[in-house]
């Protein structure tokens, strides 16, 4: 199935080969392209890596999309997102970064012992206060992100 984005006001299939001008276009003028698989279209935003140009779905719009397009995404109530989206995560659409506060150190400290694991606790639990995020979580939302999720 065929992907349409409309910019400028032009329907454009992603598998167009002017497709990357069109978006480098799109991103000089500061434009929110439109995702076509919902008749009103969502709103997408252009993110610049180095010389490429990434269309990327816009924050929290993930549910709006149709069940069958890339850009979908469970409502964050249903996958656990809620909770630590705006204090864990937080995206900047401007320029198209996601900061993760983390619950851990990423570099190794010598002298330290590991904390003890709660009598309670399951380890297949995916636990945050929504304020940092554990290991677990930050590998779920990698795995989800770098869509292994997907078929």
């Amino acid at each position: 199935m065929s992907r349409h984005i409309r910019m400028g006001g032009i329907d454009v299939d992603v598998e167009d080969t002017a497709f990357d001008d069109r978006l480098a276009d799109a991103y000089s003028h500061r434009e929110h392209p439109l995702c076509l698989c919902e008749a009103e279209g969502v709103p997408m935003y252009i993110a610049r890596f180095e010389d490429r140009h990434i269309l990327k779905r816009m924050p929290g719009t993930g549910a709006q999309h149709a069940s069958d397009c890339e850009s979908y995404e469970p409502p964050s109530d249903l996958s656990g997102l809620s909770a630590v989206e705006g204090e864990a995560i937080i995206e900047n659409v401007e320029d198209g970064t996601t900061a993760l506060k983390l619950g851990f150190s990423l570099s190794k400290l010598g002298g330290r012992t590991a904390p003890a694991i709660g009598d309670n606790a399951d380890p297949g639990d995916v636990r945050t206060d929504g304020a940092r995020l554990s290991l677990k979580a930050m590998l779920h939302f990698l795995w989800d992100r770098a869509q292994f999720n997907r078929w």
